[in-house]
């Protein structure tokens, strides 16, 4: 194909911009073939799911990239405080990957799963969509300005995709249960929503009960 068309033209670089799309998203979703994981995701939980898929896609994908990075003479022997851009843009992307999946796993608690991926696909096209218009300096923009771009449709991307998991989360979980969930309380046994306010210790949590409204490591 890149000998047909060249690499430099326009139709060759928006035809490899589907690449990531087409490959990644289906990618990301291997782990719903382990019965245990695709039994327990319902459409009260798809989102902590999808959060916890695209990190999992997002780690796998930095060190993948960190190791290629190790053969590239001039950045190996950097040292690792040059790479704050790296690591910020890996930051956001770890979000946007479980964004794309969010997409995937909604509709396949409601049906029509086909549906779902295509729009994860869609959404990761959109994403990458600017390095595209970026590739021939649309509007003479210049390098500078475009990288600035990029960088600003980055950030708002990441933003949106914060929007986008809170409005998927709160369908099904009123707040504060949609982030916090519920919880059974060791000393009278009560299953309550447990309060936003918590203090967060790894594995558990210091929150009172709203029943004996004593406080507990939940």
């Amino acid at each position: 194909l890149a000998q047909m068309l060249g690499k430099d033209s326009g139709l060759y670089q928006f035809i490899t911009l589907w690449y990531a799309p087409l490959t990644e998203e289906p990618a990301k979703l291997l782990p719903l073939l382990i019965p245990i994981i695709r039994s327990r995701i319902n459409s009260r939980n798809f989102v902590p799911f999808a959060i916890a898929i695209g990190l999992g896609f997002g780690i796998g994908e930095l060190w993948f990239l960190a190791y290629r990075t190790t053969f590239i003479p001039e950045f190996a022997a950097l040292p690792f405080y040059q790479f704050g851009g790296f690591i910020t843009e890996r930051f956001f992307v770890c979000l946007l990957h479980g964004g794309t999946v969010s997409l995937a796993l909604w509709r396949l608690t409601r049906g029509g799963f086909g549906w779902g991926v295509l729009g994860a696909m869609i959404g990761h096209f959109l994403l990458n969509f600017p390095i595209f218009l970026a590739s021939f300096d649309l509007g003479g923009l210049g390098k500078t300005n475009w990288q600035v771009i990029l960088s600003l449709w980055v950030e708002l991307f990441w933003i949106a995709t914060i929007f986008l998991l809170g409005a998927l989360q709160l369908r099904k979980n009123p707040f504060p249960a949609a982030f916090a969930g519920t919880a059974k309380c060791p000393e009278c046994g009560t299953i309550y929503k447990r309060p936003f306010i918590g203090a967060n210790l790894g594995v558990v949590r210091y929150e009172k009960c709203p029943n004996c409204r004593k406080y507990h490591w939940v």
